[in-house]
């Protein structure tokens, strides 16, 4: 269930962990019932959930997009962004040896 709603294959459970997880939750649903929901209640959870599946990935590339920088006339917005020269720091002075320094400043 991880795995599709972070639509990643890397967060997917192998069969065996998935089984195993699925008895263990079962092994704790017998010392705490979860309380009866009548039907009609269970599908409209179901379908505010199925609703939010569908759409947020959408809602979501839609924002992006609309957030993305618009493009020059003559390029596309696929084009890759050329990085922006980060100016050198300033040259740090030359430190001199302790031994050099004047007799009040060495502590």
């Amino acid at each position: 269930m991880l795995a599709v709603l972070a639509h990643s294959e890397t967060l997917r459970l192998p069969p065996d962990q998935a089984r195993a997880l699925a008895n263990a939750l079962h092994d704790v649903g017998k010392h705490y019932p979860l309380p009866v929901v009548s039907p009609d209640k269970l599908a409209l959870g179901v379908l505010v959930y199925t609703a939010g599946r569908v759409y947020v990935p959408m809602v979501v590339a839609f924002v992006t997009e609309q957030r993305a920088p618009a493009a020059p006339p003559g390029q596309s917005n696929s084009a890759p962004a050329q990085a922006m020269p980060v100016p050198a720091a300033p040259p740090r002075p030359a430190a001199s040896p302790w031994f050099e320094a004047a007799p009040n400043s060495v502590n």
